[in-house]
């Protein structure tokens, strides 16, 4: 049971940090492409407002917050005092990325 569950644990970590990696690199404005390479956007040109936005971001930050109150659960039920603190510092981490992501 101890192998399983650790091997579903790095998979949690694996995979929220993949998510992580996508959710970051997902332009929040599907506009952004345009940015220098398109005759009517100029380098530093007014992007059109992308209805879209927050709707993008929700889907794309939805597993990562998934994965993030899995790992605590899933820590907290598992290890003791130290695993414990590392699954909480982890899913913290997790959902401090996410909010700067799209509020900064």
């Amino acid at each position: 049971m101890r192998k399983i569950s650790a091997i579903a644990l790095v998979m949690i970590y694996f995979f929220s940090l993949l998510f992580l990696i996508i959710f970051i690199i997902v332009p929040e404005n599907k506009y952004e492409w345009m940015l220098g390479e398109h005759s009517s956007v100029g380098a530093y040109g007014n992007l059109p407002i992308d209805p879209d936005t927050n709707i993008r971001m929700a889907i794309f930050s939805a597993p990562v917050i998934l994965l993030a109150v899995l790992n605590l659960v899933f820590g907290f039920v598992l290890f003791k005092f130290k695993g414990r603190i590392f699954s909480l510092g982890y899913s913290i981490i997790l959902v401090f990325l996410v909010i700067a992501k799209l509020f900064f």
